[in-house]
Formats: C-alpha cells, sequence, structure tokens
C-alpha cells in the first residue's frame, strides 16, 4: 500500500491468490492475482509506479514466472 488516510470510507480490502508449481528441486513456476478494493473516500495502490486512481477504484494486477534457486 503507498499511503495512509484516515476519516469515514478510508478503508479498503485486498486479496491476493496464487500458485506455484515445482518443475525440480531448485526450479518452480508461478502464477497470481492480487486486488484492492477500497472504499468510497480511498485511494490505495500497490506502490510499484508513480501513478494516480481516484477514490473508490479498485486496482487489480497478474503476476506470472519462473524462480531457480542457486
Amino acid at each position: 500500500m503507498g499511503f495512509v488516510v484516515k476519516g469515514p470510507d478510508t478503508g479498503c480490502d485486498q486479496w491476493e491468490i496464487s500458485y506455484s508449481y515445482p518443475l525440480s528441486l531448485r526450479t518452480l513456476l508461478y502464477a497470481g492475482y492480487v486486488r484492492i478494493n477500497n472504499r468510497a473516500n480511498a485511494a490505495y495502490t500497490f506502490n510499484i509506479n508513480d501513478y494516480s486512481i481516484v477514490n473508490g477504484a479498485r486496482p487489480s494486477g497478474t503476476v506470472f514466472g519462473i524462480t531457480h534457486f542457486f
């Protein structure tokens, strides 16, 4: 979350679902989805890029990748 606000209807709920699949003892594939449900006066984001959203927006994102541990 990028910042904190206070007042009525400034909360949010964040949820995500993800799955990983091992290809070997040191390599795995993963995929996931995340979403923020802002209330009427909240504008929380993922704080990754410098972009703004309107109050009450519901930003979401997906991730896919592969990881190898050396």
